[in-house]
């Protein structure tokens, strides 16, 4: 794991508790070092024990050193009862809540007309339902009544969509949606719906008034050319 300085104040979330899910990995894996150099506490969760625990033990000497502690909940995000779970063992571990990450999501590398039931409902299950979940949950146990702070992921396919070294006419990308149709990216569907609709989900997030001092925002990191989700995307 390569090492960086935050360009923010030490200590800046010391006391402070987290939930990053997708937190064993990728862009939810940095986000939780990033927290861990700043003080905080934070709890990462993903389906996958193994993942999570080795983030865990490469983590703890990061945690250590900026006075936080990280634990991880194993949690599939598209289930009502584990996310609720995850929330619960979450106060049980470290008594508040302060910031929930929704990081978990995914795409699945082929065109529209190829994917199956079974991989549209994966995506929207986890992209969508899970963002829901996750964000009722961390109200229902400790943001509805103390307050929190929500901050959403989103990926926008399009604009950020990188071409091959060779890119083809017919490929398009960012340039030509209409021919929008790269393994990889999916466009038709996923793009223009799935993207959009998680995009307005978390969107009336931000423009509906939460109480109690709990805040939504959304980010949109820029262009990933490494790692798992690159690798993905061809």
């Amino acid at each position: 794991m390569a090492y960086y300085r935050s360009v923010f104040r030490t200590q800046l979330f010391m006391g402070q508790v987290a939930v990053v899910t997708g937190g064993g990995t990728g862009i939810g894996l940095q986000i939780t070092r990033e927290l861990l150099e700043l003080g905080c506490t934070v709890v990462i969760s993903s389906r996958n024990a193994q993942k999570l625990a080795s983030a865990v033990e490469a983590l703890r000497p990061v945690a250590a050193a900026g006075g936080g502690r990280v634990e991880y909940v194993v949690c599939n995000i598209r289930q009502e009862q584990q996310v609720d779970a995850l929330f619960d063992r979450v106060l049980e571990l470290c008594g508040r809540l302060d910031i929930l990450v929704n990081n978990s999501g995914g795409q699945f590398p082929a065109p529209a007309s190829m994917i199956s039931l079974k991989g549209w409902s994966a995506v929207i299950e986890t992209n969508l339902t899970g963002t829901f979940l996750c964000c009722k949950a961390a109200h229902a146990a400790w943001m509805g009544e103390h307050g929190g702070c929500i901050v959403n992921i989103i990926a926008d396919m399009v604009s950020c969509a990188v071409p091959p070294p060779t890119p083809l006419p017919s490929q398009g990308f960012a340039t030509d949606p209409p021919s929008f149709a790269r393994p990889g990216i999916l466009r038709n569907l996923t793009v223009e719906g799935v993207s959009n609709a998680r995009f307005f989900l978390r969107r009336d997030l931000l423009l509906t008034p939460l109480p109690s001092r709990c805040t939504a925002t959304s980010q949109l990191p820029g262009h990933v050319a490494h790692g798992s989700g690159a690798r993905r995307s061809g």
